[in-house]
């Protein structure tokens, strides 16, 4: 089969087309005959050999797929076979095919396309489970960085469904118009912001400078953060919540790692549900071909993206 493999790390060039063969699903698992695949800032990270644990080139990147089951290992039900299913993987998503636990599948709806799942995928599990996580009342005051990207765009839809105020801040006076029409208050600069003002920031970008953000927090207020799209924090980054000890605030990360496997089965479930009720739209920005994977990553680095990136089969 065909796959996308990086064998060193850098520049979106290193992305390579190669011929392996195709895997053959061990015991509890599945074949998918992968049909879209998602484009992240974590993809981008394995890439650059910036991932915290990925010290080596020479792998498949691709976490989330969405396909069509071809084939199941022994002790797995044949009624998966020819099921269109979405699953999260530990890689190989770049690929015409990849070998899943059965028991991480989830089914797809007919009412909804591979694209419209992926489009979904990692972001909508990251901003459901963080909104989970940060314990909010109906009204309460958030800001969300990086509003226009994926996991921001759609905390923010989420967010506006739980009935929360929501301020979103992103670089992109387009984007913000976008944002704006989903109901959100838009920050064009932090010095328009009284401090003590948010209960909750829901934050995918990061980035050295997390200081004058974190002095936007009333007290109890927590900090969520949901991915490093602009660069890790400083080591010392904790220091902005100590030197503010008599305000209680909180800090915290969302990763999915940390997240049950069924409980990541039923979020997604109930989230189908959501798009084909419309409480939430996803939002596709650009669908690449497989073969085009480094001019998704190109697109993606660029900044302009509004929504999700896909490679599509």
């Amino acid at each position: 089969m065909k796959a996308i493999y990086v064998s060193s790390f850098g520049s979106p060039d290193v992305l390579k087309i190669i011929e392996v063969a195709s895997p053959s699903p061990d015991e509890g698992y599945v074949l998918i005959d992968i049909k879209a695949a998602g484009v992240g800032t974590v993809d981008v990270m394995f890439r650059k050999g910036t991932y915290p644990g990925v010290s080596t080139p020479g792998f498949i990147p691709g976490i989330e797929v969405a396909g069509i089951v071809s084939a199941v290992g022994h002790g797995v039900d044949q009624q998966w076979l020819g099921k269109k299913v979405f699953a999260l993987v530990q890689g190989g998503g770049y690929a015409e095919q990849v070998s899943v636990r059965a028991s991480s599948l989830v089914f797809i709806p007919d009412e909804l396309t591979f694209n419209q799942v992926i489009s979904l995928g990692v972001n909508t599990l990251v901003a459901y489970f963080s909104l989970q996580q940060a314990g909010l009342q109906s009204g309460d005051c958030i800001l969300v960085r990086g509003a226009g990207g994926g996991i921001g765009l759609i905390t923010t839809q989420l967010a506006l469904l739980s009935d929360l105020a929501v301020t979103a801040e992103t670089s992109s006076a387009i984007k913000a118009e976008n944002i704006k029409h989903l109901g959100a208050r838009i920050l064009s600069d932090l010095k328009d912001v009284a401090t003590d003002t948010y209960q909750a920031i829901f934050d995918p970008v990061a980035g050295s400078e997390l200081d004058p953000y974190v002095n936007l927090l009333c007290k109890n207020g927590r900090y969520l953060l949901l991915g490093a799209a602009g660069g890790f924090p400083k080591p010392d980054f904790g220091m902005s919540w100590l030197s503010r000890f008599q305000k209680s605030l909180s800090f915290h990360a969302m990763s999915l790692s940390s997240v049950d496997e069924h409980m990541i089965k039923d979020a997604m479930l109930i989230l189908f549900d959501m798009v084909i009720h419309s409480k939430i739209k996803p939002v596709i920005d650009k669908t690449f071909q497989f073969e085009e994977a480094a001019e998704a990553h190109r697109y993606l680095e660029s900044g302009e993206a509004f929504g999700k990136i896909i490679l599509s089969r």
